[in-house]
């Protein structure tokens, strides 16, 4: 159950907090909104993106992105030699590429490094048709490419986590 939270000021200057994008900052504070005392919430990545983002446009992936489903299982083997499995999750792998100006490649690449190998939210756009591409995951690889004189470009890749 979603709870009342107060925030510090200097929730703000902390040094891990500096180093997250806006919308993660955000995001960070809305799951504390979600979590119980002890820190545990239910994992609801829709509601969360209709309660606590409604009607924000990230603005969008210029080109080629990749949607791979998958299903996270658990295989038991009994004793009797049966085999049974559960799944536990779904969710799915994502990757493509953003298209920014040469002037926010120093910016984006500071940015990805401190988002390499943690958790992520994103979503390529909030546009009519793509409601299912929010993605909570793990961001794997992100390569900052110079294509001319004021273009870059990110190719990323999102290891999507269980729903």
């Amino acid at each position: 159950m979603a709870r009342i939270r107060t925030i510090k000021p200097e929730f703000f200057t902390s040094e891990d907090i500096v180093g997250m994008t806006p919308l993660a900052r955000l995001f960070y504070v809305a799951l504390w909104c979600e979590s119980d005392r002890e820190g545990r919430l239910e994992w609801k990545p829709n509601t969360f993106k209709l309660r606590y983002l409604p009607g924000v446009d990230f603005g969008g992936v210029q080109y080629g992105v990749a949607r791979i489903p998958k299903a996270f299982t658990a295989r038991k083997t009994e004793p009797d030699g049966s085999t049974s499995v559960l799944i536990y999750g779904t969710s799915y792998d994502m990757s493509g590429s953003i298209v920014l100006s040469g002037k926010q490649e120093d910016t984006a690449l500071t940015q990805l490094r401190g988002l390499l190998g943690r958790g992520a939210a994103y979503a390529p756009t909030l546009a009519a048709g793509y409601e299912q591409s929010l993605l909570f995951g793990i961001l794997k690889s992100a390569d900052v490419a110079r294509d001319s004189v004021n273009l870059s470009s990110v190719r990323f890749e999102i290891e999507g986590l269980p729903t």
